[in-house]
């Protein structure tokens, strides 16, 4: 690795199959910093709901990408180099600084925006979630937010909404004489994909985050992305009028809760995706092998 530029490329993406016969929905998943799509895969495949059986197990026709963060300079590490979607400088006060994050989410949301769109020709965009873990999370709620058209659902634990000030101002406080006639959610919508340097939703038409049905879960008890941040991005996307499913987990910390968030997922994908559970015997399949890790 070059000394002067402490990055390097991402590894490919990490692809669980459907278990069943068809591919009928995919769900592009997250990780969180300092982890990468194999080690993350290892545990949200074998991540159980109350009946015992993963995701996979539950919905046959389900695959998951988990695309892999690139290795980057970290501002909060002293410059060591760290699997992270975007620099940031603090977790408990995820503003400070920003500029030093635009270019990491500015490149990751094309990514995501990249298979969405190879999903959706197989799929259709109605059967494609996004979503993530931390910053994976927050990474994928931009993505979300810069949407020009609806997928079929975010999921998103344990995160934050990047850029969350100047998407308020942007969509409640307008200054700019081309922007004060256009919906607050249009503002916010513009607010990212500006920033970003992404193509514009267009004035009339469909906001895509606003069209998303989304559920996010936070830990009560997380002390690395305290709840208020997660509650923050709830109340921002609510209050612009987007479908959001809060799940709130007392007393846990910085991951998801099992069998808990695994079940509320289980459940957002039958009521909001369309998704059918059909549980056949896989025992004999097996798990998926790895190594433990926890993400921030």
């Amino acid at each position: 690795m070059d000394p002067e530029d402490l990055t390097a490329p991402p590894a490919p993406p990490e692809v669980a199959k459907p278990l069943g016969s068809r591919h009928s929905h995919t769900l592009i998943f997250l990780h969180g910093r300092g982890d990468t799509g194999v080690n993350f895969s290892w545990h949200f495949n074998n991540a159980l709901t109350s009946s015992k059986r993963s995701l996979r197990q539950l919905f046959p026709g389900l695959k998951i990408i988990y695309p892999s963060a690139p290795l980057r300079s970290s501002s909060m590490m002293g410059g060591i180099p760290l699997e992270q979607w975007f620099d940031i400088m603090s977790l408990s006060e995820p503003w400070r600084q920003q500029e030093k994050q635009i270019a990491g989410l500015a490149e990751n949301v094309r990514q995501i925006n990249t298979i969405i769109e190879q999903e959706a020709r197989t799929v259709g965009r109605d059967n494609v979630v996004i979503g993530g873990l931390s910053q994976g999370c927050a990474t994928s709620l931009v993505a979300l937010m810069s949407l020009i058209q609806p997928v079929g659902g975010y999921i998103g634990i344990a995160g934050w909404l990047p850029l969350v000030k100047d998407v308020k101002t942007a969509a409640y406080q307008a200054t700019d004489g081309n922007e004060q006639d256009l919906t607050p959610q249009l503002r916010a919508a513009h607010c990212i994909q500006t920033a970003l340097d992404l193509p514009l939703s267009p004035v009339h038409g469909a906001i895509g985050f606003a069209g998303t049905p989304c559920m996010l879960g936070h830990g009560t008890a997380d002390p690395k992305v305290v709840v208020q941040h997660g509650e923050e991005a709830r109340d921002v996307l609510t209050n612009l009028g987007a479908n959001v499913t809060w799940k709130p987990y007392a007393d846990f910390g910085h991951w998801w809760k099992e069998p808990d968030t695994i079940d509320d997922i289980a459940a957002f994908f039958v009521e909001w995706v369309g998704m059918t559970i059909d549980a056949p015997d896989m025992e004999a399949q097996g798990g998926d092998n790895g190594i433990m890790f926890a993400s921030d």
